[in-house]
């Protein structure tokens, strides 16, 4: 259609609003500053403001004060005071229509649940000691349980569907497609940004709770939609399964590197990387209860082993983004600060080194430790004259925020392997035996 012809293009919107079968696409075709007296179809006017002589003459030509800025006319004022008078109108009439069915006990209830700030009260596992889990196993009956006690909870995956633990979500509610409106799995497909502006858009909506799930490493195709729902301060979850250099044999092109960083250095979004299966189910209930902040769980292909919470503190602790996991009769010597599938590495170094006093600091979720008071991150990070150690299997730019210019900083700073999960961990020395290694050799 011709983008300047009103009529045309309010013709072309009500023949798609007809059409029920298929999606449409309206194409409008218009002249670059159109209009302006010497510039008209100009490329320079996209990204330059027009001359003051051009604005002048241009004025001129449409009969406009040539002096005056930021004029209107009164038939445009008019036309956008009407917008707003409908407007106010078409609100007062849906507040009115709600507020009769609220009166409705069960329309009052589905609308309290679909509108909460929390998520209804569910029995969650509770993972015993002695068990090896891969974090991403948790998030499926997480879902599950979810999707049964909230019937606006909404969401899929990018076509990663048992990998990401989401198919028995999917089993559960049905696809959403032409046929079945009812259906709230949303098969995506390989399609990860198109994944994040939908989620994007139901969230602006209101009334359901959603959630996109793919590989970590493919963060990066959605991430304009992440940094967009960041700054909207719009509560999508994403879980990121896969979450390190364990993903093994798929190579350097799926093993997550710089991502950690990349997306912590969002504002307003929390990176959450659960250390255990009992944590993991902390990390995604603390997610799905954020309302104004997105979410991204990273949880692990490989299996990790489930901590004995009478040994340490309980999986809650989570909550504080940052707490000790292991500590030390009196002040550390050595302060060993990690995440996710890392923390039992250090542990394993502790017990190496017992000749050395070390604490180990489970720092899941930066974002939050970072908002707790001073005393308390103070507490847990232990005075500045300790060696301040950060593992993770990532890139380790970014880590002197918490160790400062004196720390050392165990990570990858360069791409992935092709090999089992152990044996790229082996390669680039995240091992208990390695790091301890290296502590040594520091603290000579």
């Amino acid at each position: 259609v011709d983008g300047h012809d009103k009529e045309a293009i309010r013709d072309a919107i009500q023949k798609a609003q007809m059409e029920i079968e298929r999606p449409s696409v309206i194409m409008g075709h218009t002249i670059m500053a159109q209009g302006c007296v010497t510039m008209e179809d100009d490329h320079n006017t996209h990204g330059a403001p027009l001359p003051h002589k051009e604005i002048k003459k241009t004025k001129e030509k449409f009969g406009l004060d040539p002096n005056e800025h930021f004029q209107l006319t009164n038939d445009v004022i008019q036309d956008f005071q009407g917008g707003y008078d409908f407007a106010r109108k078409e609100r007062a009439a849906w507040d009115l229509a709600v507020e009769s069915r609220l009166t409705e006990a069960d329309f009052n209830k589905s609308w309290n649940l679909a509108y909460s700030c929390g998520i209804p009260n569910i029995d969650l596992p509770v993972y015993e000691p002695g068990q090896k889990i891969a974090t991403r196993k948790v998030w499926g009956p997480f879902i599950e349980k979810l999707a049964i006690n909230h019937p606006t909870f909404v969401g899929g995956s990018a076509d990663l569907e048992p990998s990401n633990v989401t198919a028995g979500f999917a089993k559960l509610v049905a696809d959403f497609n032409r046929d079945n409106h009812r259906g709230r799995n949303f098969a995506y497909g390989v399609r990860e940004f198109p994944m994040g502006t939908i989620n994007n858009g139901i969230a602006l909506h209101g009334g359901l709770k959603v959630f996109g799930a793919t590989f970590f490493v493919f963060s990066d195709y959605e991430r304009p939609a992440i940094r967009l729902r960041a700054l909207q301060n719009l509560p999508v979850v994403s879980e990121y399964t896969h979450d390190s250099i364990f993903v093994g044999e798929d190579g350097p092109t799926h093993q997550p590197i710089e991502h950690l960083m990349a997306c912590r250095v969002i504002p307003n979004l929390l990176v959450m990387r659960p250390a255990d299966a009992n944590e993991a189910l902390v990390a995604s209930t603390l997610a799905f209860e954020q309302t104004n902040r997105p979410t991204l769980v990273l949880l692990t292909r490989q299996g990790l082993p489930v901590f004995d919470r009478s040994q340490y503190p309980p999986a809650e602790e989570f909550r504080k983004g940052g707490y000790i996991m292991s500590d030390c009769v009196g002040e550390p010597d050595v302060v060993i600060i990690t995440t996710g599938s890392e923390v039992w590495v250090a542990l394993d170094v502790k017990e190496i080194l017992k000749e050395i006093n070390i604490r180990v600091v489970n720092l899941g979720c930066w974002e939050i430790f970072d908002q707790q008071s001073n005393i308390y991150r103070q507490t847990v990070l232990g005075n500045k004259s300790a060696l301040r150690v950060s593992l993770e299997a990532g890139i380790t730019s970014g880590w002197e925020h918490y160790t400062g210019l004196d720390g050392l900083n165990i990570g990858i700073d360069t791409f992935g392997e092709s090999a089992p999960g152990n044996d790229v961990a082996d390669h680039f020395g995240i091992t208990p035996e390695q790091v301890a290694n290296r502590i040594r050799n520091r603290l000579k």
